[in-house]
């Protein structure tokens, strides 16, 4: 990734139907604040697709007809190589999977129901999903809950921190401190005090003329120790009655690699290949067939192909033909013997073995390797007195 120094700036908000003129708003405000991720609710977008803007790519998860609810996540494109799956539930709920080479991150986009009779089905549905994410993978939830979480329950819930305002909490309040404390989930929201109330407050009822905090970030343990403060940009403008939710994410760039993609297959290490085999006279036939089949596949389309194109198809072309057919380069030490050398090859070449197999193998491989280069040393110490014995 270009300029990537291992962090993340991450964004929720409630946009109240993003329109043309809401959404220019939004493009404004994303490239301004330099935001990777950014979680939308209430698009009242139709339809689940994928949308190429300038800059973002844009995933939407919503219903085939006409749509009150809608959610939806932007992606920057230097990003969007390391999405490895866009999961759109619902129009309220979809999801991202980032992977990285030693860790993978699930962010979720949710914007929970405000009537009270589809809060109780909808969290028990909630509970489902977020069970489907393995408990080894980073978890994070963002988006419009609709529920008030009181600070007083803070001695009673470890999924709570200090830095709430909110008077009372409503029943969304107490479903969600429910499911988070099944789910050892944290509301990391309240984990960052702000001596600006205008951080914290998140919705503005016009009803009631009063500000309260029912948009959260939510994420499970091993995420906690990643995310370095939340805040709400109350400086920033856009036209909706939800401000705009700021998470700073920064991962230790000892795990933060990810795996680019390129036509859809994750690049790895190439194993070496022992070229030398070639002159083996079945293999070097196998590797020209292995050429003329991949070759095929392609032969028809050479026409209509850029030169980049072209000459990643003819890598891919030999490279795959020599993955087939060459056997993998073992640099083995001269003084090793053909015996030890096979053990080392039946250990490798066989997958994994229960534990104490493994270690016999290992064992008797230790002991044999002693023996040859023992075994080599004297015999390049015979040498070397009988030549000195040939010069007297």
């Amino acid at each position: 990734m270009n300029n990537f120094s291992g962090s993340l700036r991450i964004i929720s908000l409630n946009a109240r139907s993003l329109n043309n003129n809401k959404f220019a708003q939004l493009r404004i405000i994303l490239d301004t604040l330099a935001v990777d991720i950014a979680c939308i609710q209430e698009t009242h977008w139709i339809d689940t697709c994928k949308i190429n803007c300038k800059g973002y790519l844009l995933f939407n998860s919503g219903e085939t007809e006409k749509n009150w609810c809608g959610v939806c996540i932007l992606i920057k494109k230097n990003l969007s190589g390391y999405i490895s799956k866009f999961d759109g539930v619902n129009s309220r709920v979809c999801s991202i999977k980032v992977n990285m080479r030693c860790k993978t991150l699930n962010i979720v986009n949710i914007y929970i129901p405000v009537n009270y009779t589809e809060k109780q089905p909808f969290f028990i549905f909630l509970d489902e999903y977020l069970n489907k994410f393995p408990k080894r993978e980073n978890l994070l939830i963002a988006g419009d809950f609709n529920a008030k979480v009181e600070k007083i329950d803070i001695k009673n819930h470890i999924s709570l921190g200090s830095g709430t305002l909110n008077i009372k909490s409503d029943i969304g309040g107490k479903l969600l401190l429910k499911l988070c404390h099944k789910l050892d989930l944290r509301i990391a929201n309240t984990f960052f005090e702000h001596s600006d109330k205008r951080e914290i407050y998140t919705y503005f009822s016009q009803t009631y003329n009063t500000w309260s905090q029912i948009d959260y970030f939510i994420c499970n343990r091993s995420t906690m120790s990643w995310i370095k403060n939340i805040k709400v940009l109350h400086q920033v403008l856009f036209n909706s009655d939800h401000k705009i939710i700021d998470c700073s994410i920064v991962i230790d760039p000892k795990i933060w690699h990810m795996r680019k993609k390129r036509n859809g297959k994750s690049l790895s290490k190439r194993p070496k290949l022992d070229i030398e085999a070639l002159n083996d006279h079945n293999i070097k036939t196998e590797y020209i067939k292995q050429i003329r089949n991949n070759s095929h596949k392609f032969i028809d389309q050479t026409n209509n192909l850029s030169s980049d194109t072209l000459w990643e198809n003819t890598r891919d072309i030999f490279n795959n033909a020599a993955s087939n057919s060459l056997p993998a380069k073992m640099n083995y030490p001269d003084w090793i013997s053909i015996e030890s050398k096979n053990l080392i090859s039946n250990l490798v070449g066989s997958g994994h073995y229960r534990r104490n197999r493994a270690m016999y193998i290992l064992n008797d491989i230790s002991h044999k390797l002693r023996r040859d280069k023992r075994k080599f040393l004297e015999d390049r110490a015979t040498e070397i007195s009988n030549s000195f014995s040939a010069n007297d």
